[in-house]
């Protein structure tokens, strides 16, 4: 039988089992605090993308607060995580954008003490999860204290395996970097097409058509000719559930099962694969087509799209 403190594959030279330890021996806090407005950049710590100055998250110009004075101070290298979390998923990310940054008093700062710092933060975002729960406290929002967070026990390796493991990781991420300044250049060049292949507003042609599809113009339509909005559904003993917090702009970041007898009562309509939705009290999230069975809050309105022959 093997080892608990033994992962199923290592490199080559490594055979000692890994020892457990509590968090709080190898983190220090990091509580410097802001004392004038703007003393530096104010960043956001992102379920999806890592650490992001502020006013390129909230693209909307919405930033929830613009005092900042008092905000943690957050060096290169140091790390982060939401203290509040609506779905119970707590995202640890660490700053390698900017040399000095500042972070709301939500965001817990720390630096890893001894240890590889890329081991470390792959080992909190994906062995953990369980003991994080466990420590989270609340019975609707969820809140992890740091006090808390360093209390949960961990499994390491010595520090040369730390170092191959992490720098294993490393490349991946930076090969999915670059994949995803790719992706990006696709989406700008799928955004350009849009503009194009869709009649402007006040007009009915586009700019540009397929060949054979030169002549006559695009027929207006209302919305309820060709979907029907919140249809009725009796709820599955079973689902995905998706909240507010679950959304961001057209990514679903997080969904959680839920039971017909355990959910929360806002829990109220069936998205089904195909449907449409969108939220009523956040009108700049951005439309969301869904292609899986969810269950989603009552604060999104579903459309389903009819078949409409013209």
């Amino acid at each position: 039988m093997e080892s608990k403190r033994m992962p199923e594959i290592r490199f080559p030279g490594f055979g000692e089992e890994w020892e457990q330890v509590k968090i709080d021996k190898i983190v220090e806090d990091f509580a410097e605090k802001t004392t004038v407005q703007d003393q530096y950049p104010v960043l956001t710590s992102s379920q999806t993308h890592g650490i992001m100055l502020q006013d390129d998250y909230f693209t909307n110009g919405q930033v929830p607060n613009k005092n900042n004075i008092g905000y943690f101070i957050l060096p290169r290298g140091y790390f982060t995580f939401r203290s509040r979390s609506d779905n119970g998923v707590f995202k640890f990310n660490r700053n390698d954008l900017i040399e000095k940054g500042i972070i709301s008093y939500f965001y817990p700062v720390f630096k890893l003490s001894r240890g590889n710092s890329d081991f470390f933060l792959n080992m909190l975002n994906s062995t953990i999860k369980k003991e994080v729960a466990i420590e989270a406290e609340g019975t609707g929002q969820k809140v992890l204290s740091l006090k808390k967070f360093k209390n949960i026990n961990v499994i390491l390796p010595e520090n040369k395996e730390q170092e191959e493991i992490g720098n294993f990781f490393k490349q991946l991420d930076d090969m999915i970097a670059l994949l995803q300044q790719e992706l990006d250049i696709l989406k700008q060049t799928k955004q350009g097409f849009i503009q194009k292949m869709f009649p402007k507003e006040g007009e009915s042609v586009p700019e540009i058509r397929f060949p054979g599809f030169t002549g006559g113009e695009w027929e207006q339509r209302k919305l309820k000719d060709i979907a029907k909005f919140n249809p009725r559904a009796e709820l599955p003993s079973e689902f995905e559930y998706v909240d507010l917090e679950s959304v961001k702009g057209t990514e679903l970041i997080s969904h959680r099962t839920e039971t017909r007898q355990a959910a929360p009562s806002r829990a109220q309509r069936v998205a089904k694969r195909g449907d449409v939705f969108y939220q009523t009290v956040r009108p700049y999230q951005k439309i969301i087509i869904y292609l899986i069975y969810h269950l989603i809050t009552m604060f999104f309105q579903r459309a389903m799209l009819r078949c409409v022959h013209i």
